[in-house]
């Protein structure tokens, strides 16, 4: 069961934090239409559906709870319970790895508001310490995110300074003295070693296709990078896989 846990954790997490993707701003129509599109064992399954509210399952222990004013989602509240301690600890750490990331600003311990101050997100305990809620407001007026827009503003053209993986195998870069989050580009990503520790555990580590002093090029409304390889001049096309 926490293995299963994790996996979905894994899936959900990064789809939400990292792409900066709460269904706040969007339709309740909208919203019961993109429950259809999850597949086995990833269903996500209406509980209850109301004109104020919607709740839906995501497998046995994930409940995800929307709220809506005029028909737009202005609230969404997760809940995930669990018989482990141990998976709630892991979630919890990686919850506050993808907040700590660009999309976020760190308020306190507690609470983050996305770039734009246009949502607010809490992360606490229930009451119950195999429990957790993450919960996303609007602040004021509920407003759709773009991702794929910001994508497509991305513009630039040098090497890259720093390099980094904030957690889940995401690479994190500055160029020009800016930050990106590539998690759209998973291809920067593909190397994937396990590693053995000397206690018999083991865990994975990722390892990017970018070093430091490569070059990558992004020009505005487009959503390719062009990697150019400092050692080699090799120069290989990424594609974004989130923007279909």
């Amino acid at each position: 069961m926490e293995k299963i846990l994790l996996i979905v954790l894994l899936f959900t997490i990064p789809t939400y934090l990292k792409a900066q993707d709460f269904p706040i701003g969007d339709s309740k129509d909208e919203i019961r239409g993109l429950g259809k599109t999850f597949k086995p064992p990833f269903q996500l399954t209406p509980i209850s559906e109301s004109d104020t509210c919607d709740v839906f399952k995501f497998v046995d222990f994930f409940e995800e709870k929307c709220y809506y004013r005029n028909n737009i989602c202005y609230r969404v509240k997760t809940i995930v319970l669990s018989k482990s301690l141990t998976a709630m600890e892991s979630w919890l750490e990686l919850t506050r790895s993808m907040l700590g990331g660009i999309y976020y600003k760190k308020v306190n311990d507690s609470v983050w508001t996305d770039k734009n101050e246009t949502e607010k997100i809490e992360l606490f305990m229930s009451g119950n310490k195999y429990e957790f809620v993450l919960d996303c407001n609007a602040i004021g007026t509920p407003k759709k995110y773009d991702h794929k827009g910001e994508l497509l503003s991305w513009q630039f053209n040098g090497p890259v300074e720093k390099i980094w993986s904030p957690g889940h195998g995401t690479i994190n870069v500055i160029v020009a003295s800016n930050e990106y989050s590539l998690y759209d580009y998973e291809t920067f990503t593909d190397y994937r070693t396990q590693i053995h520790e000397a206690d018999s555990t083991s865990h994975f580590e990722y390892s990017s296709i970018i070093e430091k002093g490569d070059i990558l090029v992004k020009n505005k409304g487009d959503l390719d990078i062009k990697l150019i390889k400092a050692k080699t001049g090799r120069q290989i096309i990424f594609k974004c896989v989130s923007c279909k």
